[in-house]
């Protein structure tokens, strides 16, 4: 009995040890920042199995928003599909097509992008593009940034057989916050292009852009860039793009969109026009 007597005075003082060492880490825990109360509290639940206190703590508003983040991915990826089609009186048809891959850290942003159109009216195509663009930003400061981007293109019907610009240059981020992005950038450049019964050119240039982006809504988002190209050795020769459209997710990973390019090319290959419009609509499936 004596024995036993001791024993139970030892687990006593051991359990109230335990019970003091518990509400000291707690009283710690209070004042910690949320990541480390739920670190804290999923040790402990793994170890003597969840308690009240863990329990409570998954119903906490900041508990619940440490468990819907999640590890944004290195790599995002997007296919478009878009598409019209005309019969009757008129017979006619177009199809677009893209895919792209995005890789953005803190510090620098990968894009490759590979797109290309073909149409056909009566029988006879009409149309038919192909464009691949590369472009890398690295972060020198907050706002100023320096970039290398490659766009090749083909134009059949605008008699443009091949045409590369690459374009080395700097940046800088006039609005740069959680919905509105707004950057402008330029710097030398080589235009390099063979236009329709013409031998192949490379030529020094320059080139000047800008970029911006609205995230209008959760759901709905503005883009719209430019660029400005001038040659240096054909100076009746410029180039300008531009591009302006919306997207709107209308369910997760799905998006529709509407986008509007206009091209001019002042010295344009003998017989075409020295402009192009297109307005598409696509399906944009994206695994961001």
């Amino acid at each position: 009995k004596q024995a036993n007597a001791i024993i139970e005075k030892q687990q006593a003082i051991i359990a109230t040890e335990k019970k003091q060492k518990t509400q000291a880490q707690e009283a710690l825990l209070a004042n910690a920042p949320a990541a480390e109360r739920m670190k804290a509290l999923a040790i402990a639940a793994r170890q003597t199995g969840p308690g009240p206190k863990e329990l409570e703590a998954y119903d906490t508003d900041e508990a619940l928003k440490l468990k819907e983040e999640k590890p944004k991915p290195l790599w995002t990826y997007k296919a478009e599909l878009g598409g019209s089609m005309a019969r009757g009186n008129t017979n006619t048809g177009q199809g677009t097509v893209a895919i792209s891959a995005h890789r953005e850290t803190e510090v620098d942003d990968l894009k490759f992008k590979l797109s290309g159109l073909i149409g056909e009216s009566d029988g006879e195509q009409n149309a038919q593009q192909g464009r691949f663009n590369a472009h890398y930003r690295r972060d020198i400061t907050k706002r100023f940034y320096w970039y290398i981007d490659d766009t090749a293109f083909h134009d059949r019907f605008a008699g443009i057989d091949y045409r590369n610009i690459f374009n080395p240059g700097v940046g800088y981020k006039l609005i740069d916050t959680d919905t509105v992005e707004l950057s402008v950038e330029g710097g030398p450049s080589l235009l390099v292009q063979q236009l329709e019964n013409q031998p192949l050119e490379a030529h020094p240039s320059a080139t000047v852009g800008q970029d911006f982006k609205w995230k209008i809504t959760k759901h709905l988002h503005l883009f719209e860039n430019t660029s400005f190209t001038y040659d240096f050795i054909d100076t009746d020769n410029w180039i300008f793009n531009g591009k302006i459209g919306l997207e709107n997710e209308i369910m997760k990973d799905l998006a529709l969109r509407l986008t509007a390019t206009y091209q001019y090319n002042n010295a344009p290959p003998t017989g075409r026009q020295p402009d192009d419009f297109l307005l598409t609509t696509s399906l944009v499936y994206s695994t961001e």
